[in-house]
């Protein structure tokens, strides 16, 4: 799962655009969150708009709780092609070795995140584009 923070009032045509491409959607669906979720924001570490972040995999930790890992997309360009780039290159890696995800990932959140996160989905506050 890929999510854009950003500060739209509608869903970001890159995403539309990302999210159609059959090299992609069979792998991520794509969201859209709202920059003014300060709970979300601040749950995934995001201080400015726009940012990707990849939701790489579920998974319990060795004390039994329930986490996710993530992976921020650092570039430069926020554009098509260069978004497109850096997913490829993490739905390869995660086709080669799906593992790899949660090995290289930078961090990952706990039950309350994961909960919170659903809930919005479910409200329609989160919106979640394939």
């Amino acid at each position: 799962k890929a999510l854009l923070f950003t500060s739209r009032k509608a869903t970001p045509v890159v995403i539309e655009a990302l999210s159609a491409d059959e090299k992609l959607w069979p792998h991520i669906r794509f969201g859209v969150a709202k920059h003014t979720d300060k709970e979300l924001t601040a749950r995934f570490q995001i201080t400015e708009v726009p940012k990707l972040v990849l939701v790489c995999d579920f998974h319990r930790k060795p004390n039994g709780t329930l986490a996710f890992s993530r992976l921020t997309y650092l570039g430069q360009e926020m554009n098509f092609l260069g978004l497109r780039s850096w997913l490829r290159e993490r739905v390869d890696a995660h086709l080669a070795d799906p593992g790899a995800w949660v090995l290289n990932s930078s961090s990952s959140m706990e039950d309350d995140a994961i909960e919170h996160l659903a809930s919005l989905v479910e409200a329609g506050t989160v919106l979640v584009a394939r």
